[in-house]
Protein backbone atom coordinates (compact mmCIF):
# COMPACT_ATOMS: atom_id res chain seq x y z
CA UNK A 1 0.00 0.00 0.00
CA UNK A 2 1.30 3.42 -0.89
CA UNK A 3 2.04 5.80 1.97
CA UNK A 4 0.53 8.59 -0.16
CA UNK A 5 -2.89 7.45 1.01
CA UNK A 6 -1.78 7.50 4.62
CA UNK A 7 -0.21 10.96 4.39
CA UNK A 8 -3.39 12.35 2.87
CA UNK A 9 -5.47 14.09 5.49
CA UNK A 10 -8.72 15.22 3.90
CA UNK A 11 -10.66 17.60 6.07
CA UNK A 12 -13.92 16.59 7.66
CA UNK A 13 -16.96 17.95 5.79
CA UNK A 14 -17.85 19.85 8.95
CA UNK A 15 -15.08 22.30 8.06
CA UNK A 16 -16.74 23.02 4.71
CA UNK A 17 -20.12 23.26 6.39
CA UNK A 18 -18.78 25.72 8.96
CA UNK A 19 -17.67 27.97 6.08
CA UNK A 20 -21.12 27.77 4.43
CA UNK A 21 -22.79 28.75 7.70
CA UNK A 22 -20.32 31.60 8.23
CA UNK A 23 -20.84 32.93 4.71
CA UNK A 24 -24.61 32.92 5.22
CA UNK A 25 -24.19 34.73 8.55
CA UNK A 26 -26.20 32.10 10.40
CA UNK A 27 -25.95 30.91 13.97
CA UNK A 28 -25.63 27.18 14.56
CA UNK A 29 -29.19 27.11 15.88
CA UNK A 30 -30.63 28.82 12.79
CA UNK A 31 -28.44 26.73 10.48
CA UNK A 32 -29.68 23.53 12.14
CA UNK A 33 -33.28 24.62 11.68
CA UNK A 34 -32.58 25.58 8.06
CA UNK A 35 -30.91 22.24 7.30
CA UNK A 36 -33.55 20.32 9.23
CA UNK A 37 -31.29 18.65 11.78
CA UNK A 38 -30.94 19.05 15.52
CA UNK A 39 -28.54 21.62 16.88
CA UNK A 40 -26.71 18.79 18.66
CA UNK A 41 -26.21 16.86 15.42
CA UNK A 42 -25.03 19.95 13.58
CA UNK A 43 -22.57 20.75 16.38
CA UNK A 44 -21.22 17.18 16.18
CA UNK A 45 -20.71 17.50 12.41
CA UNK A 46 -19.03 20.90 12.80
CA UNK A 47 -16.73 19.45 15.48
CA UNK A 48 -15.78 16.55 13.21
CA UNK A 49 -17.40 14.06 15.60
CA UNK A 50 -20.48 13.27 13.52
CA UNK A 51 -20.86 12.35 9.89
CA UNK A 52 -22.84 13.78 7.01
CA UNK A 53 -25.59 11.32 6.11
CA UNK A 54 -27.37 11.04 2.77
CA UNK A 55 -30.37 12.86 4.28
CA UNK A 56 -28.19 15.74 5.49
CA UNK A 57 -26.30 15.85 2.18
CA UNK A 58 -29.58 16.19 0.28
CA UNK A 59 -30.74 18.95 2.64
CA UNK A 60 -27.46 20.84 2.08
CA UNK A 61 -27.88 20.41 -1.67
CA UNK A 62 -31.43 21.83 -1.52
CA UNK A 63 -30.00 24.89 0.23
CA UNK A 64 -27.53 25.38 -2.61
CA UNK A 65 -24.52 24.64 -0.41
CA UNK A 66 -23.07 22.10 -2.82
CA UNK A 67 -24.08 18.85 -4.45
CA UNK A 68 -25.02 15.93 -2.21
CA UNK A 69 -22.21 13.97 -3.86
CA UNK A 70 -19.69 16.57 -2.67
CA UNK A 71 -20.82 16.20 0.94
CA UNK A 72 -20.92 12.41 0.85
CA UNK A 73 -17.60 12.11 -0.99
CA UNK A 74 -15.99 14.47 1.53
CA UNK A 75 -17.26 12.28 4.36
CA UNK A 76 -16.08 9.07 2.71
CA UNK A 77 -12.61 10.49 1.92
CA UNK A 78 -12.22 11.64 5.51
CA UNK A 79 -13.46 8.35 7.00
CA UNK A 80 -11.28 6.26 4.68
CA UNK A 81 -8.16 8.26 5.52
CA UNK A 82 -8.93 7.85 9.24
CA UNK A 83 -9.41 4.08 8.84
CA UNK A 84 -6.14 3.75 6.91
CA UNK A 85 -4.24 5.61 9.62
CA UNK A 86 -5.79 3.44 12.32
CA UNK A 87 -4.97 0.26 10.38
CA UNK A 88 -1.28 1.16 10.03
CA UNK A 89 0.89 -1.03 12.24
CA UNK A 90 2.82 0.94 14.82
CA UNK A 91 6.50 1.30 13.98
CA UNK A 92 8.88 -0.52 16.29
CA UNK A 93 11.63 1.56 17.88
CA UNK A 94 14.79 1.74 15.72
CA UNK A 95 16.91 -0.45 18.04
CA UNK A 96 14.25 -3.18 17.91
CA UNK A 97 14.10 -3.03 14.10
CA UNK A 98 17.92 -3.29 13.88
CA UNK A 99 17.94 -6.40 16.11
CA UNK A 100 15.23 -8.00 13.97
CA UNK A 101 17.20 -7.26 10.79
CA UNK A 102 20.38 -8.79 12.24
CA UNK A 103 18.48 -11.91 13.23
CA UNK A 104 17.16 -12.24 9.70
CA UNK A 105 20.58 -11.90 8.07
CA UNK A 106 22.27 -14.77 9.88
Amino acid sequence: MSNDYIKSNPCHPGEHLRECIRMEGLTVKVAAETVGVSRILLNRILAGEGGVTTKTALALERLGWGKAEFWLNSQVRHDLAQARREAMPAKAPKAERSAEAEGMSG
